[in-house]
């Protein structure tokens, strides 16, 4: 019986190798309309949502005067080492092994990582409202702190900041930077190794580096006070979850034989090729499928 064909897989090579662009696409198509409507609804909800206003206490004010610093790593940055690091990095694999489905495969899960992320971190940030350690500095610039009503500051910063102001949690640094990069860890893990056999370091630095630079990006957010570290932890782990759970839905585990091939949903192939169960386990099939 076929297979869906969202995020499904059973060979490991052959049909991945005799594959066209053209086929591997259409095979895809329903995946990739879905990440194209995602992508129109997060654009619809940065544009058109607005944070919930949480009752202010004047002592809880009184906790959130940091001063309003600039970003260690800036806004436009963020695309540089999510996107496209990684596909440099897929497309030095291509480059070597020729496996379109491997690139496909490894762009198309990093996107609907990348985009999943951001639906989610939006979402939360406008329904929690959670004030930045900033705060005060957004609000009143001026350092004169004022309530037009109980529970509401009479802000007179720019309303872009005060706005800004209120999306502390989660950090959408954090949730994306371990998005990409946590899945080029991922996808680093399965090329080299990693939790293959023995213990072999030289195979951990390509896994581990990716998420070290996770980390420090998490990291700075706390020391720029654009984030409380509750806001920080969550992001990371949120990021780093729909990394795991996006790349497993296109590759094996990184504990598997086969993690280095990725999988091909349904057969392009009536040849021999190597069938991957979920446990990981290899097994040949045979021509009659």
């Amino acid at each position: 019986m076929d297979e869906p064909p969202a995020f499904r897989g059973e060979p490991a090579h052959g049909a991945s190798e005799s594959s066209s662009w053209g086929q591997i696409l259409k095979k895809h198509m329903y995946d990739w309309l879905a990440l194209i409507l995602l992508a129109v609804g997060l654009v619809f909800l940065d544009t058109f949502g607005r944070p919930f206003h949480r009752y202010v206490l004047p002592e809880e004010l009184r906790q959130l005067r940091y001063p309003l610093l600039a970003n260690s790593v800036p806004a436009w940055a963020i695309p540089a080492y999510t996107l496209l690091l990684p596909l440099v990095v897929f497309g030095a694999f291509f480059a070597v092994k020729k496996d379109k489905r491997d690139f496909h495969n490894a762009f198309m899960g990093l996107m609907a990582c990348l985009i999943l992320t951001s639906v989610a971190t939006d979402s939360v940030k406008l329904a929690a409202g959670r004030l930045r350690p900033d705060f005060s500095s957004r609000c009143f610039p001026n350092g004169q702190e004022s309530f037009s009503v109980p529970g509401e500051p009479a802000c007179t910063g720019l309303a872009s900041d005060v706005i800004e102001g209120r999306k502390s949690f989660p950090s959408g640094h954090s949730s994306l930077s371990f998005a990409g990069l946590g899945y080029l860890a991922l996808y680093l893990g399965g090329k080299s190794g990693t939790f293959r056999g023995r213990f072999q370091l030289p195979t951990y630095v390509p896994f581990f580096l990716p998420l070290i630079g996770a980390t420090v990006v998490a990291v700075s957010r706390v020391r720029d006070y654009w984030h409380h570290w509750q806001d920080v932890t969550v992001g990371s782990l949120l990021g780093f979850g729909l990394a795991c759970f996006c790349y497993l839905q296109l590759y094996p585990p990184l504990t598997s034989a086969a993690a280095a091939r990725p999988f091909v949903g349904q057969s392009l192939s009536r040849s021999d090729h190597h069938m991957i169960r979920p446990s990981g386990d290899i097994e040949i099939g045979d021509s009659a499928g």
